[in-house]
């Protein structure tokens, strides 16, 4: 495996893996990470003088237990002991991005339960390659810019919790799933090296997955890679790739006859029985995008963003209020939408949910509850 695919598969660990535990280890040092609902429980292998304690001292091994427990005693806040545990671990994670000998592997280990002090895990990783890591960074974790970038599920809702600056939502406006890092990078007004940074950061943290572009044998060995078993368990016998390329166009034949035989039939995308919502902003342009995730995140108890249409010129996104069990209740919900989320010029419009789509509970519309 090369050097930056390690980067990448521990990108698709937390952005797929919200619970679990992880060993990274470099040429310098050895961090085991224990994660629960994406956020950062424990720590092990930061140098307890990082944060003011020496071994001989430590009564816990979680770090960020020690750090709090620490603060207490000497009367700081348990967010100033929690900081100088993040510092400590972005110059960690700066270290094992850094180094081509990085390693990592899963530990079948359960988080440790309670209401102690966590760390966000994509913030951390995103801020250590924005702010805190080297100048190198961006190069080791996207080496070559030659690979399509897409967004990996969920990638809207972790993105809104970031709350980055404008600029870098026009960025990620142009991420349509069909172009490479450069070509991002050359579209883009900003300073190159900057885009690129945001780039890296958003891989490194899961939220983007480089896709390689190249011959069919290097898509072949990228689908290896994405359906690889865990680090620990035996990798089971491959076929030969001729039979595999083989394989894959005889399936190719059927789908195209398949495809043009239904294509008078094709159905709609399904809806959610009962379920209605109501759009209250949407548009296909990098500043839409811009507004409707700004929405996202001020408001995400109340309103969700859904993408509706990939184009040539990049994708489409509606913004969504309440979830109603009739259209009559969504229709008699739309003079109560908050003035808040409408945006001028659009007329909110009452739609049926997809299946998948699922509108923050807090603010649901409904038979009994049209807020």
């Amino acid at each position: 495996m090369s050097d930056a695919q390690w980067i990448w598969r521990f990108g698709r660990w937390v952005a797929e893996r919200p619970h679990g535990s992880i060993t990274l280890t470099w040429s310098g040092g050895k961090l085991l990470l224990k994660v629960a609902g994406g956020r950062i429980v424990g720590i092990e292998g930061l140098d307890p003088g990082s944060i003011g304690a020496g071994p001989d001292v430590l009564q816990s091994s979680n770090l960020l237990e020690e750090a709090a427990a620490i603060a207490r005693r000497r009367g700081l806040s348990e967010t100033e002991g929690v900081a100088a545990v993040k510092e400590a671990l972005e110059d960690a994670l700066d270290a094992w991005l850094s180094d081509p000998q990085r390693k990592l592997e899963t530990v079948e280990e359960a988080p440790p339960a309670g209401n102690g002090p966590t760390i966000s895990l994509s913030h951390a990783i995103v801020e250590t390659v924005l702010v805190h890591g080297s100048d190198e960074l961006p190069q080791a974790i996207l080496p070559d810019l030659q690979v399509v970038l897409r967004r990996a599920p969920g990638f809207l809702e972790r993105y809104a919790s970031l709350q980055l600056s404008e600029e870098a939502d026009l960025i990620v406006a142009k991420i349509t799933g069909q172009r490479t890092a450069e070509e991002i990078v050359r579209r883009n007004p900003n300073d190159q090296q900057e885009v690129l940074r945001l780039l890296a950061a958003l891989v490194a943290a899961g939220l983007l997955e480089p896709v390689p572009v190249a011959t069919p044998d290097a898509e072949l060995a990228e689908d290896v890679l994405m359906r690889a078993p865990p680090l620990d368990e035996p990798v089971p016998r491959r076929f030969p790739s001729r039979w595999i390329l083989a394989a894959a166009f005889a399936i190719l034949i059927i789908l195209a006859a398949a495809a043009f035989l239904l294509s008078g039939a094709r159905k709609a995308p399904k809806t959610a029985p009962g379920a209605w919502g109501i759009v209250v902003d949407r548009g296909c342009e990098p500043q839409d995008l811009q507004r409707i995730l700004n929405k996202a995140g001020r408001f995400p108890d109340t309103v969700r963003a859904e993408r509706t249409d990939a184009g040539q010129n990049g994708p489409c996104w509606q913004l969504i209020w309440g979830r109603f069990d009739t259209k009559d209740a969504a229709l008699q919900a739309l003079p109560t939408v908050p003035r808040a989320i409408r945006h001028k010029g659009i007329d909110p419009e009452v739609v049926p949910l997809a299946v998948d789509s699922q509108v923050p509970a807090k603010e649901r519309g409904g038979n009994n509850d049209r807020r």
